[in-house]
């Protein structure tokens, strides 16, 4: 691993690799409903059944040393290497993939909607979302994301 995310939360910088939420557990074979709220780097909301479970702010790239085996670095070929990575430590997150894990549990997703906030809201754009906050360019940089997806965007005036 080159790099991970690390963010703050209630202003500290939490260094663990897993972080707990304060969600309560769920029965098997039950639907959950769960989003998440982006807003750019800055705040990160996750919540489950409409309750805020976690949230974090100032997500930053956090570079790790690549795992030594026989005394070589361990990384497939084309992928971006370790002087990159040591560039960006520290640097706000401001792009990356969506990824559904579980760490012990069999998990099943179902009725997933990604929303591409760009241009969200504009009456006239075709993803227009009468709910989208309209941002002035002094707030702030990114549109908030009321899903699974926030991009990085033009600001609204």
């Amino acid at each position: 691993m080159y790099a991970r995310t690390q963010v703050y939360i209630n202003n500290k910088l939490r260094e663990d690799y897993c972080i707990n939420s304060n969600s309560e557990n769920y029965e098997n074979e039950k639907w959950v409903k769960a989003s998440v709220e982006i807003y750019g780097d800055s705040v990160i909301n996750q919540k489950i059944e409409g309750e805020i479970v976690l949230s974090y702010t100032n997500s930053v790239v956090k570079y790790e040393s690549p795992f030594i085996i026989n005394g070589r670095i361990n990384f497939k070929e084309g992928v971006r290497g370790v002087a990159y990575w040591m560039k960006m430590d520290k640097a706000p997150l401001k792009g990356g993939y969506i990824a559904f894990q579980t760490e012990s549990q069999a998990i099943k997703f179902r009725n997933i909607r990604l929303l591409n906030f760009c241009g969200c809201t504009d009456k006239k754009a075709e993803n227009y979302k009468s709910y989208c906050l309209k941002v002035k360019a002094w707030d702030q940089e990114f549109l908030p994301a009321f899903s699974y997806l926030s991009c990085l965007t033009t600001p609204v005036v």
